[in-house]
């Protein structure tokens, strides 16, 4: 069948191979298409927006199945994840990470203990900065036994509930005086 000129079908079927060649112009479908079958779209057209591509889409679109990207996956708009996000490869946030639940990044959990509060799920915790050094901003509070393999050095005025060393100690007080508030026992020479 050669139609030249605009046609308008009210109903087809085919229960053949069917093509439609416009000739370079569109092909409209006025009502809704609904495809039985696999859809294949040859077109290899690179999308760069929401409005390039093979196929472009004015409305939403709902998937009821699996949804595999090829390429690049760019979304402009917020997105929503109501499942588990699955990422096996490296990650790159440039903004803030938001997580009202807690993270845990391996055996390192933050915030899912207490909201404030950084410990593992299991084993010792080691903060090691590759510059060498750990700053600490506000007042230091330690609950627990504190083994120090190094020199503590303290600048400013320090108080100290119980003090117990097995090696040689110096107090330099840096021409200030050394204040002793209870009693000092000392068991070896002076």
């Amino acid at each position: 069948l050669d139609v030249s000129g605009d046609t308008s079908v009210g109903s087809f079927d085919s229960s053949g191979a069917t093509q439609l060649a416009t000739g370079g112009g569109a092909t409209t479908v006025g009502g809704t298409l609904d495809i039985s079958g696999d859809v294949d779209i040859d077109d290899t057209t690179q999308s760069t927006s929401s409005t390039t591509g093979a196929l472009k889409v004015d409305g939403g679109v709902g998937v009821a199945k699996n949804l595999n990207v090829g390429g690049t996956l760019g979304v402009t708009g917020n997105t929503s994840l109501s499942g588990t996000l699955g990422v096996t490869g490296a990650t790159t946030l440039t903004g803030a990470l938001d997580a009202n639940g807690g993270a845990s990044i391996d055996n390192v959990q933050i915030g899912v203990t207490d909201n404030n509060e950084i410990d593992t799920a299991s084993g010792n915790l080691t903060i090691d900065s590759a510059g060498g050094t750990t700053t600490i901003d506000d007042a230091l509070t330690i609950s627990g036994a504190a083994t120090l393999s190094n020199t503590l050095d303290v600048s400013g005025d320090t108080s100290v509930g119980s003090f117990d060393s097995s090696g040689a100690t110096q107090l330099a007080t840096g021409g200030g005086a050394t204040t002793v508030g209870g009693t000092l026992d000392i068991s070896g020479d002076v």
